[in-house]
């Protein structure tokens, strides 16, 4: 049996417990003042509210040089020293040091952010060498700041320092954690590479990983409909497009890299000997995406699937909304960031869902209702760390939503995040949802549920039908079957049940031989959502 974390959490065994006061039948309540709660208890785990990925004014000269009016371009991008005052008008801050502004971001996001974690992020885009990126030193004076400051806050908050790297439009921006620690007895040197050039990032993620480093990855904002095209290249060679095809360094590896013609990827004597024709295939991109995961060690994680956009020119602190709807209110439409998500998980990455601000201005938490979930032992920085890296985390939309889902197997237990093996023919899944606001008291579930590397129809024609394959709720829960789903906008109806805050709900769910993940997400009155990380499980007979 294949167990990725259970043997960290010798809590796990006290749940056993909880569950055994459920009702029978293949969907039961579990009754308690709050279960959600106690569950939590139960497993000796805390939840805490993150923000994974936000800027803060590292610029270069004075405070006075930098624009603060929406959509004016600052002379280096890596935050502004603005916030909107009580008069709502966007104004300066100004501080004595550029280090002021750091300190600044990991005590606004505690006080005011209504965080409990803040990672700032800085940009790191082209190369060391380049006058718009953030220079080593910066990071180390950082680095050495936040030691102070974590200790200051006493174990009630936990500030850490990243990186986003590469460049929109030559691979879109990684987000990296894990490797700059508070507690590291020199600074860490940043991962710098040329632009573009993701195969030297993850060649070097590799070397300093087996050297003992930490490193956590996140596709930061992916759109996967906008970099990916479906059709014959020469459709639109001199458009434009056939330089998007890089997502993340997809283009860096092949077959995509041969199919493209980089220099650095044909070059290697035995990389492009097979034939790839003239379109994107989904034997290409899986092959492609593997490279990439082989190459790097795999440190592949998180990705976001909250929107980011609004916080990136939105200067104001009112938790402004997120959410952007395709379809009606109260119908079951997929988000393209829902999307992009299902298409990296049936690519063979294993990653959880994030929801950040990426903040520009100075409201650090406070920019948008979006946030991250994060279930860790303590906010200890090894702790924190170590939730991110086992995948620990939920989406929300709302600022104060939680959710979970939790596994019980004959071989095991299992939390959102895991990936075990088991002999059973079904699986008993947990899922536990919470808010204090009485008008998200209830909310609609739906359990995505997938076969691993099945054939989704990634194609043109993922531009418009949804994706999504669900488990449908009837007398007994109910695997998806035969082609993935092409009712864009299913209302949220008598297959999806609701369930209550505080009150876990206990499904009996079955399960195929071979390797499967499922993940949760829950629909508040209002239409914010929240979504879970998957649980994988593989099915062995003998």
């Amino acid at each position: 049996m294949v167990w990725s974390t259970a043997r960290r959490y010798a809590a796990f065994v006290g749940i056993s417990g909880l569950l055994s006061c459920a009702a029978s039948g293949p969907t039961r309540e579990i009754a308690a003042e709050n279960g959600f709660d106690r569950l939590v208890r139960e497993l000796g785990l805390k939840f805490y509210s993150a923000n994974l990925h936000s800027h803060h004014f590292m610029g270069r000269g004075k405070p006075e040089t930098y624009p603060c009016q929406i959509g004016a371009e600052p002379p280096f991008d890596d935050g502004r020293p603005c916030r909107n005052n009580d008069a709502g008008v966007n104004e300066k801050i100004e501080h004595a040091e550029f280090l002021d502004y750091f300190s600044e971001a990991c005590r606004y996001a505690k006080e005011r952010g209504g965080l409990d974690i803040l990672f700032v992020t800085p940009h790191t885009k082209s190369g060391r060498e380049n006058t718009t990126d953030v220079g080593a030193q910066d990071f180390a004076d950082r680095q050495k700041l936040l030691k102070t400051l974590n200790k200051d806050f006493g174990g009630s908050f936990y500030c850490g320092l990243g990186q986003e790297a590469g460049s929109v439009s030559t691979g879109n921006h990684l987000g990296i954690v894990g490797h700059i620690r508070s507690e590291a007895p020199r600074p860490t040197e940043p991962l710098y590479f040329p632009t573009g050039r993701y195969d030297l990032a993850y060649r070097e993620i590799a070397d300093r990983s087996r050297r003992g480093e930490k490193f956590i990855l996140q596709f930061n904002h992916p759109d996967v409909n906008q970099d990916l095209w479906w059709e014959e290249l020469s459709a639109h060679v001199g458009g434009g497009k056939e330089a998007l095809l890089n997502d993340y360094g997809l283009d860096d590896f092949a077959p995509m890299g041969c199919f493209l013609n980089r220099a650095h990827v044909t070059g290697v004597p035995g990389a492009c000997a097979e034939p790839t024709g003239k379109s994107i295939d989904r034997n290409m991109l899986t092959r492609s995406y593997s490279a990439m995961r082989e190459a790097s060690g795999d440190p592949f994680r998180l990705i976001e699937v909250g929107r980011t956009g609004g916080a990136t020119t939105n200067s104001g602190v009112a938790f402004k909304t997120v959410r952007k709807r395709n379809g009606k209110v109260g119908h079951g439409s997929l988000d393209p960031e829902i999307r992009d998500y299902i298409h990296y998980l049936n690519m063979g990455f294993r990653l959880a869902p994030t929801a950040n601000q990426d903040n520009h201005h100075m409201n650090w938490g406070s920019a948008t209702s979006a946030r991250t979930g994060v279930l860790a032992r303590s906010l200890a920085e090894e702790d924190v760390i170590g939730a991110l890296d086992e995948r620990r985390t939920f989406a929300s939309e709302d600022q104060n939503a939680r959710a979970l889902i939790y596994a019980r197997l004959p071989e095991g237990k299992a939390v959102m995040g895991d990936i075990v093996e088991t002999r059973a023919s079904s699986v008993r899944l947990t899922v536990a949802y919470d808010d204090p606001d009485a008008a998200d008291a209830m909310a609609a579930l739906r359990v995505f549920y997938y076969r691993a590397g099945e054939n989704l129809g990634e194609g043109k024609e993922m531009l418009f039908p949804t994706i999504q394959r669900l488990i449908e709720f009837r007398a007994r829960p109910v695997l998806p079957s035969g082609a993935p789903s092409q009712v864009y906008d299913r209302p949220i109806g008598p297959l999806d049940p609701s369930i209550r805050a505080g009150q876990p709900r206990v499904f009996d769910i079955p399960l195929l031989e071979g390797e499967q993940y499922l993940f949760a997400q829950l629909t508040q009155r209002d239409q914010d959502r929240v979504w879970t990380a998957p649980i994988w499980i593989r099915r062995t007979l003998r």
